[in-house]
């Protein structure tokens, strides 16, 4: 089975509609500086 890439247009769309339904998305991990979220992912993909 052939997977199709997405356009630009609709990769956009999906953005969209994704900021439409949870305009302020949260993370479960706890930071208080970008730097501090890049470790807990580093971290948690160990």
């Amino acid at each position: 089975m052939r997977h199709r890439s997405l356009t630009p247009a609709a990769i956009e769309t999906l953005f969209e509609r994704l900021a439409a339904l949870d305009p302020e998305p949260r993370t479960e991990l706890l930071h208080a500086s970008d730097f501090q979220l890049l470790v807990a992912v580093v971290l948690s993909a160990q």
